[in-house]
């Protein structure tokens, strides 16, 4: 199993999710960094573990403001060997075909602000977020009817879990995995311990995104360590 970090930014520094009300979100505390620096935050989670990628949700983009792409150019840069999986709200299928701000970066693209269009079918290099809040898909609901546009890696993102440590949304998890097995599923939201990551990994998830799990200590690098060398 791979563990991704997630690293929400707002305004320049990052911020602890929690339940999706970006709003209220609070400055990250953790236990593995003292800063609230994205770029001093990603080197401490690598002196944590050796992630080999890390999430990150540009909540102005998402809320519609502008990407500050020199931001994102420079900090893929400062990483050249970390691959960055970038939620920048995008709301067009044409902004897909745009160029990343460098070759390390990858788009992610949340059905909250992207409408179901075929002209996403026609790139692959991209990872879709089936963004859900009270249970409910948010954005286009066509996102559920067609999997013919979906590329191969999808996230099933539980906003009301997310910071929350009420457990992975398995109930939704199952039935998506089963009706559509070829597909790379990625959870994310509510996973408290490294149980969790066990129950999600036999029912056949390979990746999973994690913030509060890891910043409230919840899981371990030798948890970290232990499930890569399972799915080795």
């Amino acid at each position: 199993m791979q563990i991704i970090p997630v690293i929400d930014v707002l305004k320049g520094q990052v911020v602890l999710a929690q339940g999706g009300q970006r709003a209220d979100y609070p400055l990250l505390t953790s236990v593995l960094t003292q800063s609230t620096e994205p770029t001093a935050v990603i080197a401490d989670l690598l002196a944590f573990h050796r992630f080999k990628t890390v999430y990150i949700a540009d909540l102005d983009s998402i809320e519609g403001a502008p990407l500050d792409h020199q931001f994102y150019q420079q900090l893929a840069q400062q990483f050249p060997d970390l691959q960055i999986w970038l939620d920048a709200g995008i709301r067009k299928a044409q902004q897909l075909k745009k160029l990343p701000p460098a070759d390390n970066v990858r788009w992610v693209a949340g059905s909250e602000t992207l409408p179901c269009v075929y002209a996403a079918a026609e790139m692959d290099d991209w990872i879709l977020s089936l963004d859900f809040r009270h249970g409910q898909l948010l954005g286009d609901q066509r996102w559920l009817m067609d999997e013919a546009v979906w590329p191969l890696q999808v996230i099933v993102m539980d906003l009301d879990a997310v910071g929350q440590s009420m457990g992975p949304g398995y109930s939704r998890l199952k039935p998506l995995i089963e009706k559509h097995p070829q597909q790379k599923w990625i959870a994310s939201g509510g996973i408290r311990s490294h149980h969790d990551l066990k129950q999600l990994s036999t029912m056949g998830i390979s990746v999973v995104l994690l913030a509060s799990a890891l910043h409230k200590g919840h899981i371990t690098a030798k948890d970290l360590v232990g499930l890569e060398a399972n799915n080795a």
